[in-house]
């Protein structure tokens, strides 16, 4: 990439969008949507014009002319947000491109979310493999597991594991890939299975799986439950 190509990106969204290849406005509003929503309890995103807030539009903007094919998708916000609470903004920015270009399968984030789709047919099949009997409660009751773990690995455990745990998991997925989600997922299935199994109904069976991770404070104890118990097959 050339020098300056952050700072060119961000001049090319103000150009005319159909004639210059800038911003169109449907993107630009749906990230002005979900940047109100990104972890407003904190103090660098709290004020709507504080600089946390203008960094994570800038780079999310940069980033949808830098991929047009994906442009915004909703949880992109969270990503970028992590990364500019320990990053400036241009670090956070390649960070942000190699992570969604590079380390996600490709179309995780596309309008169609091929790729997502696939990894949740793919997380199905080894939580009918691993844990049949979480597996029928699942069938017995008719709830699709995307209900609840789209959101887990479209934000990458950020908004599902305390901030500290989903930081150690970053770390592994920055050494290994998204293989670490695979394995996060079936830990806490493998955790919380007893609960699982224990639904009185489907209502409170989903109200069990919404909350799955908020009360994990051991990473390492989730850490290894995800490798031990799962190693031989993943």
């Amino acid at each position: 990439f050339p020098n300056n190509y952050y700072e060119n990106l961000l001049i090319k969204a103000d150009l005319d969008p159909i004639t210059q290849g800038g911003l169109d406005e449907n993107t630009r509003d749906d990230i002005e949507k979900d940047i109100d929503r990104t972890y407003p309890e904190h103090d660098y995103f709290s004020d709507i014009n504080g600089e946390g807030v203008t960094r994570l539009r800038r780079v999310l903007i940069a980033y949808a002319i830098h991929n047009p094919t994906v442009g915004y998708c909703q949880a992109l916000n969270f990503l970028a947000g992590t990364m500019l609470l320990y990053l400036d903004e241009i670090d956070a920015f390649w960070l942000f491109v190699t992570v969604i270009d590079t380390l996600l399968p490709h179309d995780y984030y596309t309008p169609s979310m091929v790729g997502m789709f696939t990894d949740q047919m793919v997380f199905g099949r080894l939580v009918k493999e691993y844990l049949p009997k979480v597996s029928e409660v699942l069938e017995r009751e008719q709830l699709q597991l995307p209900l609840v773990t789209v959101q887990w690995f479209m934000c990458g455990f950020m908004t599902t594991l305390r901030h500290d745990v989903a930081l150690r998991v970053w770390d592994i997925f920055l050494n290994e890939g998204s293989k670490v989600f695979f394995r996060i997922a079936m830990a806490l299935f493998k955790i919380n299975e007893k609960f699982i199994l224990n639904a009185k109904d489907g209502g409170e069976l989903f109200m069990i799986l919404k909350s799955l991770g908020h009360d994990i404070i051991d990473a390492d104890e989730l850490i290894s439950i995800a490798y031990k118990s799962f190693q031989p097959k993943i």
